[in-house]
């Protein structure tokens, strides 16, 4: 709680010190390119701990449990351009949540910060950089018990998982010729937990480069190049005692993986004018593993086919598929094939657009496989047990639809409701349903 409190205080003072700095220079001040919004949201889920029905915990059965969160989050933006060339933007917003029904052993409040930078700059008039940074501290807790689970020493210490996260994504685009363009962007993204034990299982580095080459050979027909490097690891290598363990030995698994992908791509515009656009690409994949005892892999792999569209700035949306070979969301695999099919639609009503409804939809099929898991994984019993000789498959669904209205200029609330629904082999499956209602207030 005394943490708690000093984020709110931090939250508060910082956003107070904004305004009342802006407000203190007047018109013609910092008052002009700030922005300053409150956001009050209500979130009502029906499985709190994304479990099934009958959940087994300490071998007895458990059922879903109910959650509504309340949250108050403002915001903060400094939005600037100082010349034709240079512009920056900045937003920060700390967020409350309340839990009406929390976890056993959990927090019924919780504070979480976010922060967002993004600068662009035409270097030349046919060359424009961009560097964009986004700062995520989180306090949730994903770690769930019964209301009779009393926690042990492993739990107690499992529970302690607050987290930071950054993401940085530069990128720079350049017209070589009336026809010729070429694009280098990066990611380099960080996640970092407090305590030890959440460290050495969720700690993750990610560095990505992408180069492109296009041509565009009419209004219709663009095709050309890219290539695609990524470097992910997982976690740390544990030095101390692993508790999953029963012998006490350290937690020392390589979950690491680099992958290039070199390939082409191809748009076609059916209109000429952008707003109706077919793009594919396909490429070639090859794979390291940093665990010494995984051979290296290559496939065909990044294959999508996109059709966006946008009609009288009114309907706009988009549906795709893609397939390719990545580095695994789940434990200690390695790497996962992963096949995305995905759409979403929205729509403007009324005389100024100020009513808008909107639908997303994503259906994933990913496959692991036993040979992409470090062999030392198996020296522990809890990883044999769990993971040893077992392919497997985690096939999800996933649907929400919002709608949204402006009563002012200033005013704005929403509703939204979301299903998922996901059938794994190698954690648990479940269904949630969500209902949210929000609403956000521009005061500046």
């Amino acid at each position: 709680m005394n943490l708690l409190k000093r984020h709110m205080a931090l939250g508060v003072a910082l956003s107070a010190g904004i305004l009342a700095s802006s407000l203190a220079f007047g018109e013609g001040g910092l008052l002009e390119p700030l922005g300053l919004s409150l956001t009050v949201g209500v979130r009502q889920t029906d499985n709190r701990d994304k479990i099934p029905d009958g959940f087994l915990v300490k071998d007895e059965p458990i059922e879903k449990e109910d959650d509504t969160e309340i949250w108050v989050s403002p915001k903060i933006s400094f939005d600037k351009r100082t010349s034709e060339r240079f512009k920056y933007y900045f937003e920060y917003s700390p967020s409350y949540t309340y839990f009406d029904n929390p976890r056993s052993g959990g927090e019924e409040e919780e504070w979480s910060h976010m922060a967002k930078g993004d600068i662009e700059f035409n270097i030349t008039p046919l060359t424009i950089f961009r560097l964009t940074d986004l700062y995520i501290w989180s306090g949730a807790k994903d770690w769930y018990y019964d209301a009779d689970y009393e926690l042990g020493e492993r739990e107690l210490e499992a529970r302690e998982d607050d987290y930071w996260e950054n993401l940085l994504r530069p990128s720079i685009l350049t017209q070589l010729t009336a026809d010729d363009t070429f694009k280098l962007s990066g990611l380099w993204r960080v996640k970092r937990y407090d305590e030890e034990y959440a460290a050495d299982r969720g700690d993750e580095d990610e560095y990505s480069v992408l180069g492109e080459l296009m041509h565009r050979q009419n209004r219709h027909v663009a095709f050309g190049l890219f290539g695609e490097y990524t470097a992910f690891d997982r976690t740390r290598d544990g030095a101390e005692a692993d508790p999953l363990s029963t012998d006490g030995s350290p937690l020392r698994i390589d979950a690491g993986v680099q992958y290039v992908t070199l390939g082409v791509q191809l748009s076609y515009d059916f209109l000429g004018d952008g707003n109706h656009v077919l793009l594919g690409r396909t490429g070639y994949n090859f794979m390291w593993y940093e665990a010494d005892d995984l051979e290296d892999d290559d496939m065909w792999g990044d294959t999508r086919i996109e059709f966006a569209f946008r009609q009288l700035e009114r309907t706009s949306g988009r549906v795709g598929i893609r397939y390719g070979n990545e580095y695994a969301d789940v434990f200690p695999y390695s790497s996962q094939e992963n096949m995305t099919l995905y759409g979403n639609v929205a729509r403007r009503f009324g005389r100024t657009g100020n009513f808008a409804l909107s639908a997303d939809v994503e259906y994933r099929m990913r496959t692991y496989e036993k040979d992409d898991i470090d062999p030392d994984a198996f020296n522990h019993d809890y990883y044999r047990e769990a993971f040893e000789d077992k392919d497997a498959d985690r096939d999800s669904i996933w649907v929400r639809v919002s709608a949204a209205y402006e009563f002012t200029e200033d005013l704005t609330a929403s509703v939204f409701y979301s299903y998922e629904d996901v059938d794994s082999d190698i954690d648990t499956g479940y269904t949630e349903n969500v209902v949210g209602v929000t609403a956000t207030y521009d005061f500046l």
